[in-house]
Order: C-alpha cells, then sequence, then structure tokens
C-alpha cells in the first residue's frame, strides 16, 4: 500500500468515524483532538470500547495488591516524568480496536476473543489526525513493556504518556512506496527495514509534545 492510499485510507476511517460520532471534536490544551467517545460501544462498532483504559471506577489491574485508595492516589498526580512514542504496525483501523477494545483472531477455525491491556492516552495516524483516547491527567494506560525496567509497573505507567503513531515498522511488504522504506546501517531487534513516519505525524507529533510539555 502507498503512503498515499494509507493517508487517504485515514481520512476516510476518521469521516467515518465522525459520522458515526465514535469521535467527537475536541481540543487538548488548545491542540485539535479527535476524542474517542467512550459512551458509544457494540460489538458491530469500528471500535468496541471493553474498559481499555482505567479510571477510578474501574479498578482493573495487573498489579492486583495494589487498593482502590492507592490507585485513585497514583492515577490523580500529574507529575509526569516522560513520554514514550511506539508504532502500531498496523493502519489506523486495527491499531484504535487494537488500543480500545477486543481483537478477534482465529485459531484452527475457531474464533478467540482476547482483551487487550494495551492502550495510550494518544495515536497519530498517517494522515496526521491526533486521536486521544484517553485523559493522561486522570486515567491510566498499560503501554510499557515488562522488558523495559519497571515496565509493568502501575507508577511507571502512570508517570510516563504514551503516543502511538500508525506505523508497519517492520511489516515492510505492506509499502509499496519505497521512499518510504528506510534502511538502517545497523539491525534493530534483529530487522534493518521500516517504514518512515509521514510528514504529517511528525507535524503532529511536535504539536501534541509541545502541548503536553506546556502541563
Amino acid at each position: 500500500m502507498s503512503i498515499y492510499s494509507l493517508i487517504t485510507q485515514a481520512e476516510n476511517f476518521n469521516t467515518e468515524l465522525c459520522n458515526a460520532n465514535r469521535v467527537i471534536e475536541t481540543t487538548y490544551q488548545g491542540l485539535p483532538v479527535y476524542r474517542v467517545n467512550s459512551a458509544v460501544g457494540g460489538k458491530n462498532a469500528p471500535i468496541n470500547l471493553r474498559n481499555y483504559f482505567f479510571t477510578e471506577s474501574t479498578i482493573k489491574t495487573h498489579d492486583v495488591n495494589i487498593t482502590a485508595e492507592r490507585f485513585r492516589e497514583q492515577v490523580s498526580s500529574t507529575n509526569k516524568k516522560g513520554i514514550c512514542l511506539h508504532y502500531t504496525v498496523a493502519p489506523i483501523r486495527s491499531a484504535l480496536r487494537h488500543l480500545t477494545g477486543v481483537i478477534e483472531y482465529y485459531e484452527d477455525g475457531i474464533t478467540i476473543k482476547k482483551e487487550q491491556w494495551t492502550s495510550v492516552p494518544f495515536m497519530i495516524c498517517h494522515a496526521g489526525n491526533i486521536y486521544q483516547l484517553s485523559n493522561p491527567d486522570t486515567d491510566l494506560s498499560w503501554h510499557l513493556s515488562p522488558r523495559i525496567y519497571g515496565g509493568d509497573s502501575i507508577w511507571l505507567h502512570n508517570q510516563i504518556i504514551g503516543i502511538e503513531l500508525c506505523n508497519w515498522g517492520t511489516d515492510v511488504q505492506n509499502v509499496t512506496d519505497s521512499s518510504h522504506i528506510i534502511t538502517l546501517s545497523q539491525e534493530y531487534r534483529g530487522k534493518t527495514r521500516f517504514e518512515t513516519f509521514t510528514e504529517e505525524q511528525y507535524v503532529s507529533l511536535n504539536k501534541l509534545i509541545d502541548a503536553i510539555s506546556c502541563k
């Protein structure tokens, strides 16, 4: 798929989401964003909302020993210490579904539903549209791998704001535009060829980081 096709696909899907009231045009720190409408769900919806982030009324966490009071204390903290950038290894439709709900896949002819723990407050599609999936000031999202020091800790998740950028990563067979594939001089996790980010994503990412940093 060409970068132009990915951008067009993202814009068309955004129109679909807006028309279905799945996202709401709003602002975050004065920056235009599309906020996922958590009031809309349903198994046939483009996004299946299944408590993909945690609030004071939704105590669902890997750390089973944490108390509700301690959870609220941590989530309400606005002392953020950093930003972590991720890439989705998927276009917007499947990425947004993964980050906000349940993944369906097939195994031996059987449909299996896997509830996702992973999510982030923000995602930027190929077209540069910024989606706000949750509020980093009041909600908690799991997005750091256990391979990272303290990565599966509620404390670190609360201190680091995650941003996902739609990108195929090493699945470059899905990118037909060779000008948007970069070859590294050294392997990264055993791979050298990656999809590059779009100019629209760089512009939006800079604006979003500025907005977050002003808090």
